[in-house]
């Protein structure tokens, strides 16, 4: 073999001739790593592959063996056509001896760029997506192009989850921690995304996309005390119990106004998580939080049980304060209320059904129609609810009162990728984005991406 040049002239002396061989290699890289220290990165992988591909070019004959045999197949990319070269040996049965690896040629980008597109768009708009792609590939696709090339593999992830496809790959995301596993949390909550409307293509029609998140946590750690605010005269801290610790969060999102089987996919989804994590975690504890809304409240039902479910309190706060401000015309007497109120919520039992009648005979002798309207309405919610407002007792165990990661997966699923200023979307288009998002979030991407690579490409390798 020949001696090797050093690494910064083979730089600039084979970049350009080896280019339609780097390009590939690049590609495969997964860029989340490239993210960090972009630069030194990028040059390293440069080196690294250019070294590679030159030791290959020295040790091997540039055409194969005699008596080798070639097979092409080709295959329709969402960038454009894919040709698959691979060469082998056949015995005298015929069948394949020591095959050398496929190749890839062709126009269009390889399976790895159209996952680092579908994955940035998740994240990103087209704008910044495509920008972020012109940083680590030769090639330079179009605004367009990215927009397709994402809708079009976030559809196709969306039409293959299943409850079949969820079940495998929640197993292996969970399948390691497991046994650490001590209490699982469902929240659901619902987020307004602008949808297009029929008359204009600017005109925006809101309707609610749903949230579902299944929150993973450890047993409580004795180290970490865990803290609630009190108002009680003054503000102060009270030590409730232990802090536990978040050890996965599984989201799963649906845009509105969808029509067919995908309209029940976030239900079905919920239903094969139960399931599956009641199979690989049969010593963890289940609690349900959500913040009163019909459909949220349904869902968690399903799943945990009414008699397990747990109104999130900041939720309830909220609504006391309301009742304060509706009940009492001085602010100062109104806030007063609300923080000795507030307290007892957190510290005594069955204090929401005492909450509830105190609003509900306030509201009888309220002279005022609209804060007697008021009134009653919130006394209406704490009587509804009180046996989910036990948060004295979920403290006292160590459980959850607040639905602070259902409302985060919100915005991150809704509020900052599609509320986008001046946006609108169509079911079609933001359920690509929406789902995919989800799977990112949940970490389970990459598996759902290899299981759409084996399926689209399988009839082909087998063929080779």
């Amino acid at each position: 073999m020949s001696t090797l040049p050093p690494l910064d002239s083979l730089v600039q002396s084979l970049v350009d001739a080896l280019s339609p061989v780097l390009s590939p290699l690049l590609s495969s890289l997964p860029l989340v790593d490239l993210f960090h220290h972009a630069d030194k990165t990028l040059r390293d992988a440069v080196l690294d592959a250019t070294r590679e591909v030159t030791q290959r070019a020295l040790s091997q004959p540039k055409r194969p063996e005699p008596g080798a045999s070639k097979k092409t197949f080709q295959v329709h990319s969402a960038l454009g056509l894919l040709t698959f070269v691979r060469w082998g040996t056949r015995d005298e049965q015929g069948c394949w001896q020591d095959p050398l690896p496929h190749a890839v040629s062709g126009r269009g980008c390889t399976a790895a760029v159209r996952q680092q597109i579908a994955w940035l768009h998740a994240l990103m708009t087209t704008q910044e997506t495509c920008s972020t792609l012109r940083l680590f590939h030769a090639a330079q696709p179009s605004l367009a192009t990215v927009h397709r090339v994402a809708v079009e593999e976030g559809c196709a992830l969306a039409k293959e989850f299943s409850p079949e496809l969820f079940g495998p790959l929640l197993e292996a995301r969970v399948q390691p921690i497991a046994a650490q596993v001590d209490l699982i949390v469902v929240g659901a909550d619902a987020g307004h995304v602008p949808m297009r409307g029929e008359g204009s293509s600017a005109e925006r029609e809101w309707h609610e996309g749903r949230v579902v998140t299944a929150t993973l946590l450890g047993a409580p750690d004795p180290s970490k005390p865990r803290t609630v605010t009190l108002f009680d005269g003054k503000k102060r801290k009270k030590k409730v119990g232990y802090e536990r610790p978040v050890l996965a969060t599984v989201v799963l999102g649906q845009m509105p106004t969808l029509d067919g089987p995908r309209a029940d996919r976030v239900e079905a989804g919920v239903k094969k998580l139960h399931t599956t994590l009641q199979a690989l975690c049969p010593q963890a504890t289940w609690q349900g939080l959500c913040d009163g809304g019909d459909w949220p409240e349904e869902v968690v039902d399903a799943t945990v049980g009414s008699s397990r479910r747990t109104t999130d309190f900041y939720h309830a706060s909220a609504h006391l304060l309301d009742a304060a401000k509706a009940r009492f015309k001085d602010p100062s007497k109104a806030h007063a209320w609300w923080a000795e109120k507030r307290t007892q919520l957190l510290t005594e039992p069955g204090e929401a059904k005492r909450v509830a009648e105190e609003l509900r005979r306030s509201a009888a002798h309220l002279t005022r129609s609209e804060a007697k309207k008021e009134v009653g309405k919130e006394a209406g919610y704490f009587e509804k609810r009180a046996a989910t407002m036990e948060y004295a007792k979920r403290l006292a165990g160590n459980e959850v009162i607040g639905s602070g990661r259902t409302e985060a997966a919100v915005k991150q699923l809704i509020t900052v990728r599609l509320k986008r200023v001046g946006a609108t979307w169509g079911a079609e288009g933001g359920d690509a984005v929406m789902h995919t998002r989800s799977l990112v979030v949940s970490q389970l991407f990459e598996g759902a991406w290899e299981d759409r690579v084996q399926k689209q490409f399988a009839p082909y390798l087998a063929a080779a």
